[in-house]
């Protein structure tokens, strides 16, 4: 009986020991489980505040659309100064990089919208903004560049520009502005 007794307190003693093992590992792994919820969490967190602000919106960004439409903002300033060469600095790169973003999201647009899956067109859909916001901001630096034009004397650059800006975008704002200017260099006729 005695054999008995040592036997079950030894097998009690095995199982305790054996069951704070694993309390201790079960309770390892919840304090991992918690530090990757929380480092998951700290993740989503910035990846939606990354994602609340456009990189378009970002005046850092040099790619993106404010931080052009900021200096296209420069030069106009120059401009209303009289200040035409360094406006025409500053507008040309900005112009360059306008037209080339705009063909490039206009590009990527195409390329997912011609995919079937739900994703691949919402992709499609932001690209397109894209490409109009990008393509407005580049038709407000053709006019920009076609006023410091006007007032160097390089009309035909400025005829060129102005064209350019009717055929993208005939009945807004900037291309009824962009008429007038081509009526006032003398290129149209103006309407009686």
């Amino acid at each position: 009986m005695k054999n008995l007794y040592t036997a079950l307190v030894f097998t009690a003693l095995i199982f305790l020991s054996v069951n704070n093992s694993f309390a201790q590992e079960e309770k390892k792994e919840n304090t991992n489980v918690q530090e990757e919820n929380k480092i998951e969490e700290n993740q989503e967190e910035k990846n939606k505040k990354n994602e609340s602000e456009s990189v378009q919106e970002d005046t850092k960004n040099e790619l993106g659309l404010i931080y052009s439409a900021k200096k296209l903002e420069e030069a106009n300033n120059l401009i209303k100064e009289n200040k035409y060469p360094e406006a025409e600095k500053l507008i040309i790169p900005i112009k360059e990089w306008l037209t080339e973003s705009t063909e490039m999201h206009y590009s990527v647009y195409q390329i997912y919208n011609k995919q079937d899956k739900h994703t691949s067109q919402e992709y499609g859909k932001v690209e397109r903004a894209h490409a109009i916001d990008f393509g407005q901001l580049r038709d407000q630096s053709y006019y920009l560049l076609a006023k410091v034009y006007i007032a160097q004397n390089k009309i035909k650059d400025a005829a060129r520009l102005l064209v350019f800006i009717i055929k993208s975008e005939p009945n807004t704002g900037l291309g009824k502005e962009s008429y007038k200017l081509l009526q006032d260099i003398r290129f149209s006729d103006r309407i009686k």
